[in-house]
């Protein structure tokens, strides 16, 4: 029961590392793309997809252990600090990053969606680390 609070940080950094990946995948795309290295259908974009909603569901996943652990175990106030905010920001940024990926995924995205995209996630990811860095003050 002592470990149980580090369960939700090591979560949350798991996800970050699959967000890397993930971008490491978007990047390679946007350079081939850029390059005019592929044909129609990147291979990549398979890839990137799955990677990006594995990272999606488990910071979701995560997004919702926080608090239960919090309040739920250690009987703490939730939502009442910085690192909820940002946490809820950068969920909120994912969603839509999701969202417009899932629209690209599926072929029926407008042209502006690639950018929007990369914009919301690229964003998640620097509020991602806010919080996390936020979160730090939270461990017992």
């Amino acid at each position: 029961m002592a470990l149980l609070p580090y369960v939700h940080p090591a979560w949350q950094i798991a996800a970050l590392v699959l967000a890397l990946w993930a971008l490491r995948q978007g990047l390679r795309m946007r350079t081939l793309r850029l390059r005019k290295l592929h044909d129609r259908r990147l291979p990549l974009v398979d890839p990137h997809a799955l990677t990006g909603l594995a990272f999606a569901g488990a910071l979701a996943l995560g997004y919702v252990a926080g608090p239960t652990i919090l309040g739920g175990v250690r009987g703490e106030p939730v939502f009442r600090s910085p690192h909820a905010f940002f946490a809820t920001l950068a969920m909120l940024l994912v969603g839509a990053g999701a969202a417009l990926g899932w629209g690209l995924w599926r072929g029926r995205a407008r042209r502006t969606d690639r950018a929007l995209h990369a914009y919301c996630m690229g964003l998640a990811l620097f509020v991602s680390l806010i919080a996390a860095t936020l979160g730090l003050g939270l461990l017992p």
